[in-house]
């Protein structure tokens, strides 16, 4: 009952943990991983900011504050008056602080620190950063200061250090002040609309906001700032910018479960899943999410009446059966044979929790379990068999087949998984903890992974998936594979060795199947002490999955409660809900150490190698570093001759295309030197005739 109600509350009420503070490489690999969560979300953001419609409408904002359609107040100097900047920056902080910080980004084109901004919670969102943020990049703009400022010029002939702002500055201030902060909120209006943040989806304002809708938000904005705007909804019709969003009190229900028996009563959390798993199906393989997407509009709020819960459940149900969950109402008429639960509506209502819990259960199947991807599965099951893995008495590589009947074909992937990646860790750590107990006189035994309860109860196996694929968040050291009941288990397996029975002895096979029975072959201290190991191990496990986020803690042992039981639905449900985590955070990493190494490579050479087995190994790679620098000699003074022959090229193009030049000048100056000649030899020639005529005229 505990496990699911944290499972529901990370569903319906998601409270993502902090990003750590510390500077370790866990705290390192926990950030990177919520940095690419948020990058995920900031690409779908600036995505829809780029489609035709919202470009559209973005642009005609623009022009129309250009032309001086929104003209701000003249007594309004938003660049000088500070009470006013407070007002329109408290009013933005109504905002949720997870839309607010998406809106910022995508429209302003700017990164909230992601430091300051603590996980993808609203509440861990520090309001002083985007507060900050509006303050810098909504409320200033440096294009506009240094377009309306000027710089005088002293007497002595220096600049004044004090600009000097122009006429047009107070305008120019207006106009962006006024285009940014429109296009924010239209932007965030198409935002909640498409639903960018996903499954979380929270609400668009904080519960304690004047405005619940964006038709109130601009009617502020007009009121306290717009000058002769009588009706700003009606301006942005004619634009073709219509507003719709408006925040309901469903989105502001409190849906945070505290005991399931009497909190699902009302029907109003049950819809809201049915809502998030019509939001996230395929549409192809479920023609009907459209309609579970739609189901909370049917509900009757508040469910203060038996009869308002019992109509509230019976549209749950429905909802649930839309969105793909197999579960239909008994009073629903259908064939006997149908592939679904039945389950009484009524029962529900009277908080009957056997029946509850199974409903939920089918939840878990639709949402988590029955979307896994088999073929994922089997290739890194079948990629981790392929590991070096050492065998012992009575385990084998496979998990054996104790899966209840009904279990679907993903639940037995998840189980041969799970062996297979204790199994591959066996492979690398066995040696060497199997040395060191040796060492100290104490026997150990592997864990050993056949079935869903008594193989993860001591929390042994899990810390061990976590810490294969991601070592850095959940290291060796953290967790305890030495248990008391371990050590007896060892002891078993080594009187089986001196028999020859190799695990197949009676007393053997009754340890194994009374391995975690209450207080069998254990004194009350040594109970007590393995009680304190295996909630040590599931609190490790616990702080390692909620630094990546995405998977709650449904296990919470206590170190007083030697006789700790755990169900196999809950396991299946944190073994789901880890696989596709550890894939994609194992698969990032990855790429970013790859990258990290290949900046490195290319900034300073080749790393040495981290791990040398031996002389022959370490001279190898000396050898093989020598001829890498040799090489790099060669190919460096290779690459420095083709420069200076290129040099040299050049200046021999250069000095040819000079002497062309200055021999085309000397042509030029040799042909009009002739030409002028010419002339002067025919205006000589013209004078001489004259004379010769005027001598002859007097002889005459």
């Amino acid at each position: 009952e505990k496990a699911f109600t944290t499972y529901l509350n990370s569903i319906l009420a998601p409270d993502a943990s902090p990003a750590p503070a510390g500077t370790g490489t866990s705290n390192e690999i926990a950030r990177l991983l919520r940095m690419r969560e948020h990058a995920c979300l900031r690409a779908t953001a600036f995505d829809l900011y780029k489609s035709s419609v919202v470009s559209r409408q973005m642009e005609k904002i623009r022009c129309e504050v250009e032309r001086e359609g929104f003209k701000v107040r003249s007594d309004r100097q938003l660049h000088a008056d500070v009470g006013l900047r407070r007002w329109l920056t408290d009013s933005l902080l109504k905002y949720n602080p997870l839309w607010l910080r998406i809106g910022l980004e995508a429209t302003l084109g700017i990164g909230v620190d992601s430091k300051a901004a603590k996980g993808l919670s609203g509440s861990n969102l520090s309001a002083g950063v985007l507060s900050a943020c509006i303050k810098e990049f909504l409320l200033n703009d440096n294009e506009v200061l240094a377009r309306c400022t000027e710089k005088l010029k002293l007497s002595s002939g220096r600049e004044s250090t004090a600009p000097r702002f122009r006429k047009s500055f107070i305008k120019e201030m207006g106009k962006m002040v006024i285009r940014k902060t429109l296009q924010l909120v239209i932007f965030l209006e198409h935002a909640k609309l498409a639903g960018v943040l996903g499954e979380a989806d929270p609400p668009l304002f904080l519960l304690d906001a004047p405005f619940k809708s964006t038709k109130e938000v601009c009617a502020m904005i007009a009121k306290e700032l717009l000058s002769g705007e009588g009706n700003i909804l009606r301006h942005l019709s004619l634009m073709g910018i219509s507003l719709a969003h408006k925040q309901t009190h469903l989105e502001e229900y409190h849906f945070k479960v505290e005991n399931i028996k009497t909190d699902l009563r009302d029907g109003v959390r049950l819809c809201r899943i049915a809502q998030l798993l019509g939001m996230t199906a395929d549409p192809e393989s479920v023609p009907d999410a459209q309609s579970a997407k739609q189901s909370v509009l049917l509900l009757r709020l508040p469910a203060s009446s038996r009869l308002r819960k019992v109509h509230n459940m019976k549209v749950a149900i429905k909802a649930l059966r839309a969105a793909g969950v197999p579960v239909c109402d008994t009073a629903t008429p259908g064939r006997g044979n149908d592939a679904c639960l039945r389950v009484n509506h009524q029962s529900i209502v009277d908080g009957n929790q056997s029946t509850t819990l199974s409903l939920l259960w089918q939840v878990v199947l639709a949402r988590n379990i029955s979307i896994l991807p088999t073929e994922a599965l089997k290739k890194e099951t079948k990629r981790l068999q392929g590991s070096p893995i050492r065998h012992t008495a009575g385990q084998t590589a496979s998990p054996a087949k104790e899966v209840f009947f009904h279990a679907p074909q993903q639940m037995q992937g998840l189980l041969e998984w799970a062996a297979a990646v204790v199994n591959a860790a066996k492979g690398s750590y066995y040696d060497e903890m199997e040395s060191e107990q040796t060492e100290n006189g104490v026997p150990f035994s592997w864990p050993r992974v056949t079935n869903f309860t008594t193989s993860f109860v001591d929390g042994r196996a899990v810390c061990l998936i976590v810490h294969y694929y991601l070592p850095a968040v959940l290291p060796l050291s953290s967790f305890r594979l030495i248990t008391h009941r371990a050590r007896h288990l060892q002891a078993l397996e080594d009187a089986d060795d001196e028999t020859g029975n190799l695990g197949n002895s009676q007393d053997y096979k009754a340890g194994w199947a009374q391995f975690y029975s209450f207080g069998t072959h254990l004194s009350e201290s040594e109970a007590t002490q393995d009680a304190k190991d295996r909630a040590h191990n599931w609190r490790a496990f616990n702080k390692a999955v909620s630094s990546l986020g995405g998977v709650p803690a449904m296990i919470r042992p206590a170190t007083s409660d030697p006789q700790l039981m755990i169900d196999e639905k809950v396991v299946i449900t944190a073994l789901a809900l880890l696989f596709p985590k550890l894939m994609s955070a194992h698969k990032h990493v990855k790429a970013v150490m790859a990258k990290m190494i290949k900046e490195k490579r290319r900034k300073w050479g080749a790393p040495k190698p981290l791990v040398i087995l031996g002389r022959a190994d370490a001279e190898a790679a000396a050898k093989r570093n020598a001829e890498r620098k040799k090489m790099e000699e060669a190919e460096m003074r290779k690459l420095e001759e083709e420069n200076a022959r290129a040099e040299e090229e050049e200046k021999r193009r250069k000095r040819e295309e000079e002497g062309k030049r200055r021999r085309a000048l000397m042509e030029k100056a040799k042909a009009e030197w002739r030409r002028k000649r010419q002339q002067e030899m025919m205006r000589e020639e013209e004078e001489r005739k004259e004379r010769e005529r005027r001598s002859e005229e007097k002889k005459k």
